[in-house]
């Protein structure tokens, strides 16, 4: 599993309520991203469960070739998303790994970069922190990052 299922759906449920949660069909995969965050997943590999908390909010999944942006408003159709096809691309050319999921920052520049923005790196610390404990312990998690997020 990519992600703990409560991280997960913690993720998509802030990306739902401020109208940013992304859904995208790309033909061999789904691409789920929110406002600093991006998961690409192969098809089939989707558990049940995350399956199914991305339905409940979005009630529906793109069909292949499909993308559209959820909210409480309902779900906006994108006639184009050509660019979320290199999501993967970027996830294995990562610097450092932690095997917690291809996850790929949207914003490079500006307010919402990780580098810029305290609140959102230490999130994205503290989500990696709790996925890496899972198999690992804590130690070996201050070896490598040298901080606790916790």
């Amino acid at each position: 599993m990519f992600i703990t299922s409560q991280g997960f759906k913690k993720l998509i449920n802030e990306a739902y309520k401020k109208g940013c949660l992304h859904i995208a069909n790309d033909g061999e995969g789904i691409t789920i991203s929110g406002e600093y965050w991006e998961i690409w997943i192969m098809h089939g590999w989707i558990p049940k469960k995350e399956l199914a908390a991305i339905i409940e909010l979005t009630g529906a999944m793109p069909a292949k070739g499909e993308a559209f942006e959820a909210s409480k408003d309902g779900n906006q159709y994108e006639a184009n998303f050509n660019d979320r096809k290199t999501t993967m691309e970027a996830a294995l050319n990562c610097e450092y790994e932690i095997e917690i999921t291809p996850l790929v920052l949207r914003y490079q520049t500006g307010q919402q970069a990780v580098h810029n923005n305290r609140e959102i790196r230490e999130l994205l610390c503290e989500i990696a922190q709790i996925e890496y404990e899972v198999d690992h312990t804590h130690e070996e998690w201050m070896r490598i990052a040298g901080k606790n997020y916790l």
